[in-house]
């Protein structure tokens, strides 16, 4: 019989950055609640156990102590975070009689206020305020800020003249975006860099739409000029934005007879053409930088062969790499078959068995045979083996990542 009149439990507060702390608590723990808002580790030397710093509701099993302990420890491997004033987490000590399920808690994201120093930041995280300076490698982060208004936006273009004004870009500027407010009463909108003298866009606006965007070089001209011209007792707004989005490179007309170069997903030159643009529209040219394509999809190597195949000998005709995948994608090959024999390719020594494709080998030889990026295991060789004596010559394709 318990001579409790209700089963014990005992709250901790622990603050970030306080001694390690041992507990008396003149009954049996058997298990203990831990919420860790904080950015820091927590370890529990009675469970062996570390908390990570964000996890909440974590419920961790004790071996029965009436004396419990707690620390501020981050784990071997792992750098701690600087400590935020404040941040404190909450343990609850429970006795056998409160029954709890063993729980790894839910992870949350902590609060992390840096004034300055390096803090490890792993994903997906939400990043708020100024954040000046970033030290990260260009493949590691990317940064979309949004469209901001320039400095001395808008502007009114004034009647029957060229009204022009400068603006400052920032270094991230990819291009400068036009709204005309009244783009009928404009004979014309240009824009020009201050530095380089260069005109990123000279344009006839219409009555159909008054929205522009000119590609800018901001690491060469920091900042442009943005020239509009009204008709005789006509007035525009002119409002202008700077665009970040390195994706969004746009030129813009009105009409005209364009030259366009086409590409294929993988950066490979499909054709050029041209067509020409309807009055009254704009065209949006949007540029991707495409990286190399994956070794499935296209072979970034070849070898010739020409070799004498003893009849069953295992001849390796691409070396494996350790760590590394072979992506067969074309074997084109001819030989001297006096009879009909097989060439069979394996997935390394053809003691495992493991056939990737095998060729009849009459006395005409048959058309190229795609494999389509057939990867090999990583490691194994491609093989060949021949259940006759012949020589064969060609080339084959291939890709090894």
């Amino acid at each position: 019989m318990s001579i409790y009149t209700s089963p014990p439990a005992d709250t901790t507060v622990y603050a970030v950055g306080s001694d390690p702390l041992t507990k008396q608590l003149g009954w049996t723990a058997s298990q203990v609640l831990v919420d860790n808002p904080t950015n820091q580790w927590l370890y529990l030397p009675q469970a062996r156990r570390w908390v990570a710093p964000g996890v909440m509701g974590a419920v961790v099993p004790l071996p029965g102590n009436t004396s419990v302990q707690v620390a501020w420890l981050t784990p071997p491997g792992y750098t701690a975070a600087p400590i935020v004033a404040g941040q404190e987490a909450t343990l609850v000590w429970l006795s056998p009689e409160i029954e709890a399920v063993p729980s790894p808690g839910v992870a949350t994201t902590p609060l992390v206020t840096v004034q300055q120093g390096t803090v490890d930041i792993t994903g997906p995280v939400t990043i708020g305020g100024n954040v000046p300076v970033v030290n990260a490698a260009g493949n590691q982060l990317a940064v979309l800020r949004q469209q901001s208004q320039l400095s001395g936006s808008p502007f009114t273009a004034k009647s029957g003249t060229t009204t022009s004004q400068s603006f400052n870009l920032s270094g991230s500027t990819h291009a400068v975006g036009i709204l005309i407010g009244n783009p009928g009463g404009c004979s014309s909108i240009q824009v020009v860099g201050n530095v380089s003298g260069a005109k990123y866009l000279s344009e006839v606006p219409s009555s159909a739409g008054g929205l522009f965007f000119a590609p800018v070089l901001a690491a060469v001209d920091t900042s442009v000029t943005v020239s509009c011209t009204t008709y005789q007792g006509q007035t525009s707004q002119v409002w202008v934005v700077e665009v970040d989005d390195p994706q969004a490179l746009a030129v813009i007309s009105n009409s005209g007879f364009y030259n366009t170069v086409g590409y294929d997903p993988f950066g490979n030159l499909l054709g050029v053409g041209s067509y020409t643009q309807q009055p009254g529209y704009s065209s949006l040219a949007v540029t991707h930088q495409w990286s190399n394509p994956a070794p499935w999809q296209a072979p970034s190597d070849s070898i010739a062969v020409h070799q004498a195949f003893n009849a069953n000998t295992d001849y390796t005709l691409i070396n494996g790499v350790a760590g590394k995948q072979i992506y067969l994608h074309e074997v084109n090959l001819v030989w001297d078959a006096t009879s009909q024999w097989e060439l069979a390719l394996y997935d390394g020594p053809s003691s495992g068995g493991v056939v990737v494709g095998e060729l009849s080998l009459f006395t005409q030889s048959p058309p190229p045979i795609s494999f389509r990026g057939r990867p090999l295991t990583a490691g194994n060789a491609l093989v060949a083996r021949s259940t006759g004596n012949v020589t064969g010559r060609g080339t084959v394709t291939y890709s090894q990542a």
